[in-house]
């Protein structure tokens, strides 16, 4: 491979939509690459639970604290953009690393891209009860192969550290919380050379499983505003508490190894 496969190359290989070369690309690919291959399992199996579940979930009433939670949010994006000037320039602005939890949640989550509204405002009215949130369908971290590392990471290494999951491929924890259930959560960066994947996993009865997880080519350690509007409206979904502090994470990851 000589570029990097993005979430949206492998939705539309999952939905059969490609060219026959990049198609034949990605298959290639795959056949090398095991974590593309958990990427696509990933896609494939939200896709399949969205057609069992999306038509019963359009009738469904909104739960009344999520639909104020976001509606305020879109509204408050949207007065933010009234009061920018216009210009022709595309910003993308960088998300603060060991803040972005924090502020996403003390302040109240603010989406201000045209895109991240429009997300919420799906969210809002059509995929509400869904356990997830487009990529948030629960996977969970199989002990094999970087795996077994990140899997170690996620026990072991403090909000702001770092660790090499591979020769090629390093972990950023970001911050850890709990969501409306009590589980232990906690969001971190996968850095390749060519991709940083944002996720989040939460620790349940099966252990540590992926929740949620974005991929992006790298551009010069900027977060697409599209990736954190996403990730935003999931922490919002989940009912996310506010960061734990260095203090509470130390007992909670503690509590779960004396299990």
């Amino acid at each position: 491979m000589t570029r990097a496969i993005s979430d949206e190359m492998l939705m539309a290989f999952a939905d059969g939509e490609l060219a026959p070369a990049e198609q034949s690309e990605i298959e290639a690919a795959l056949a090398e690459d095991e974590a593309l291959a958990e990427r696509l399992a990933v896609f494939m199996d939200t896709r399949h639970q969205l057609s069992a579940t999306m038509k019963p979930l359009i009738d469904e009433p909104v739960p009344a604290a999520l639909k104020a939670s976001l509606a305020a949010a879109i509204a408050t994006g949207r007065q933010t953009q009234g009061a920018k000037p216009q210009t022709t320039e595309t910003v993308v602005p960088l998300r603060p690393r060991a803040s972005s939890t924090s502020a996403a949640r003390s302040t109240g989550s603010v989406i201000t891209s045209p895109w991240g509204i429009a997300l919420a405002a799906s969210f809002v009215g059509v995929v509400v009860g869904l356990g997830g949130f487009l990529l948030g369908q629960s996977t969970a971290v199989a002990p094999d192969g970087a795996n077994l590392a990140l899997n170690e990471a996620l026990e072991n290494l403090p909000s702001g550290g770092d660790r090499a999951l591979s020769d090629a491929e390093s972990l950023h924890m970001i911050a850890s919380f709990r969501d409306a259930e009590g589980h232990l959560c906690r969001e971190y960066e996968r850095k390749a050379a060519d991709a940083v994947t944002t996720a989040v996993a939460c620790h349940g009865p099966a252990g540590w499983q992926t929740r949620f997880a974005l991929t992006n080519p790298v551009a010069e350690g900027y977060v697409p505003a599209s990736t954190t509007d996403t990730l935003d409206a999931f922490l919002s979904g989940i009912g996310a508490g506010a960061p734990l502090s260095p203090q509470e994470e130390i007992a909670d990851i503690e509590a779960l190894r004396s299990r």
